[in-house]
């Protein structure tokens, strides 16, 4: 995949660029994170890919198709429209998306529907009319929703399409990487007591909530080294974790923190909360 002038995060060219290569780029992709700007750069960056041309590395930049794409003026690529003060994608606009998915690409090898901010404009009864669409895809089709917040969308569409995550550029606070940084040696170590030690400091909201993304920071550093991309936070803890935890256990443990944050949003009770937390982090690694 050329990935051109466009700032693509390097863990994210790494994810498109193995599933290119092993010819499995999925119908439906969900950007997540980031900032609005990174997610519609890197949508519109997949709409050239999907629309290029040319039989060389795509997206070429220089064929007309991608610079239509480029300059969202494509007639294969359409932006889903939003309506009323709340902006969302009402159903009348899903269904006469889910109608136009049946008619071939005008000029394109695909066509591309694009849904900016899924998890804010995209309520429960238009995902409903949505999946419909995505349980029984169209060839040729991609669907392209950026998010915020994915978890916020219904589980069957997350479980229908492929989440790409790009880190949020934060500053945290030094206390929280220090404690970030002790639940992940307490991951790693053999003794439970320093695991279970850390985790019991997160008995308050809110230093759950600031904690948990630091530690998801940390494990992702680890899976940059294992795959020689760039850590974000920390590259002494990122080697640590790449030599001693595999990629995908620490893509559970990343979950796992995903999963805690949902229920700490959900006030569950804390002190339980940090138990089981210490429980899972030894299930996953141990």
């Amino acid at each position: 995949m050329n990935f051109l002038d466009f700032n693509i995060n390097s863990m994210l060219k790494e994810e498109l660029q193995s599933l290119e290569n092993q010819n499995k780029l999925p119908h439906a992709i969900i950007i997540n994170g980031g900032n609005e700007e990174e997610r519609l750069n890197t949508a519109i960056l997949l709409s050239m890919w999907a629309t290029c041309r040319e039989s060389g590395e795509i997206p070429c930049g220089k064929c007309k198709s991608c610079i239509n794409a480029r300059a969202k003026n494509h007639e294969d690529v359409y932006f889903a429209k939003s309506f009323g003060k709340t902006e969302i994608y009402n159903a009348e606009e899903m269904k006469q998306i889910a109608k136009d998915t049946i008619l071939k690409a005008n000029s394109a090898r695909n066509k591309v529907y694009i849904f900016l901010n899924a998890d804010k404009s995209m309520p429960p009864i238009s995902q409903n009319m949505f999946l419909k669409t995505l349980e029984e895809p169209p060839e040729n089709v991609l669907f392209i929703l950026t998010t915020q917040n994915s978890k916020a969308l219904l589980s069957t569409i997350l479980s229908r399409a492929t989440v790409f995550n790009i880190p949020i550029k934060d500053s945290f606070q030094a206390e929280n990487i220090e404690l970030a940084k002790n639940i992940v040696q307490g991951i790693i170590n053999p003794m439970e007591i320093d695991l279970l030690y850390a985790t019991g400091k997160l008995t308050k909201k809110q230093t759950a909530l600031e904690v948990l993304p630091v530690v998801s920071r940390l494990l992702r550093d680890g899976i940059a080294c294992s795959i020689g991309s760039e850590c974000t936070l920390d590259e002494d803890t990122g080697k640590i974790l790449a030599k001693r935890l595999t990629k995908s256990r620490l893509i559970r443990l990343i979950e796992l923190n995903e999963k805690a944050i949902v229920k700490i949003n959900q006030n569950v009770n804390l002190n339980l909360l940090a138990t089981w937390l210490c429980g899972e982090y030894r299930r996953i690694s141990w």
